[in-house]
């Protein structure tokens, strides 16, 4: 049984690779970008140069066979609110049987980063590792993991999970019973994260899958967090069910904010069949990207203009579905206000 958790990050490399499958890398060197709001952009260059997907691959194995535990590495750390630092620490050792551990390609910043860092929510404990998204491959493995080898190339979702428990079972993995998301830890209780050189990771066979061999790293980046929410959004709001027992009406989708998910969700509307998706958000920069990605840009910061605009180009009704990646109450409510009768 595949989780729904799992099946989103299947179906977005399925997807990835559907969008693009070169065979070649652009730059000269595999590189790492480690992004952190205070230390800026921090890359660390892989000591070899391979000209394919192919080459990383035979690349990843030899540098796994290198792997030990001993020593210290580079990680981007926390320490309070607006205080994040690039640090030595200790690289991670196999705890468990079903542990691997990951040399880190790549990781990124996720918006849920910046509540901690901003001082909102929950105070993680102080010296711990940031991140959740990252890609990589194998360098380690635990006596009882059974469908990864080390050298294997890897993307993985946000949290782990056993893929047995009640949650597991019921496609909620983010809620597994005996998992916790990357670089969140609180009271020492947690999991390190995933800005750094390298990663454990706990239940490994149910938290990670293999990457594709023509998905590069900097693709499969998206596939841990942003792009599945972005799909799994477009799922939720039925735009490939009206699309099919619809055909001649053109599926109409309006996405509110266009932040990383916001721009997923607007490029999955399109790939599950939407004719027509209005961006709305109050950033121009944003907007641009959207229009850049097929969608037709709204300011959303005059309402009565953006009902206008969306009811002139539905021919009155409204979309057929609304997508908020937002979360706030006031842009929930312009999504109510948005789609037509009987919409999603």
């Amino acid at each position: 049984m595949i989780s729904a958790g799992r099946r989103c990050l299947h179906e977005s490399l399925i997807r990835v690779c559907r969008i693009q499958a070169p065979q070649e890398f652009a730059p000269q060197r595999t590189t790492s970008f480690i992004l952190t709001p205070a230390a800026g952009l921090h890359t660390h260059c892989l000591p070899c140069q391979p000209t394919s997907l192919m080459a990383a691959s035979h690349f990843a194995a030899a540098s796994a066979e290198q792997y030990s535990s001993e020593g210290h590495m580079s990680a981007v750390t926390f320490h309070g609110p607006r205080n994040i630092k690039v640090t030595k620490k200790a690289k991670p050792r196999l705890e468990t049987p079903g542990d691997v551990i990951v040399k880190v390609t790549m990781s990124s910043i996720c918006g849920s980063d910046m509540h901690p860092y901003a001082g909102r929510g929950v105070a993680l404990d102080h010296g711990i590792t940031f991140g959740h998204e990252y890609t990589g491959f194998i360098v380690a493995v635990g006596d009882d993991i059974q469908t990864l080898k080390v050298g294997d190339r890897v993307a993985s979702a946000f949290s782990t999970s056993c893929g047995q428990c009640f949650y597991c079972k019921h496609a909620l993995t983010c809620r597994c019973e005996k998992g916790g998301r990357f670089g969140w830890i609180v009271d020492g209780l947690g999991i390190e994260g995933s800005q750094a050189e390298f990663v454990r990771v706990p239940m490994a066979d149910s938290t990670l899958i293999p990457t594709p061999d023509n998905v590069t790293d900097k693709e499969a980046l998206l596939v841990g967090d942003v792009l599945p929410t972005g799909w799994f959004c477009a799922s939720r709001g039925e735009v490939d069910r009206m699309t099919q027992e619809f055909p001649d009406d053109a599926t109409s989708a309006a996405v509110i904010g266009c932040g990383p998910v916001g721009l997923m969700a607007i490029l999955a509307a399109q790939a599950q069949g939407a004719q027509k998706v209005f961006a709305l958000d109050t950033v121009q920069e944003r907007l641009d990207l959207a229009q850049e990605f097929g969608a037709v840009p709204v300011h959303g910061g005059d309402r009565e203009n953006a009902l206008k605009v969306i009811k002139e180009g539905t021919e009155g009704r409204g979309v057929d579905c609304a997508l908020e990646a937002v979360g706030a109450q006031p842009t929930i409510k312009l999504a109510f206000d948005l789609i037509r009768m009987g919409g999603m």
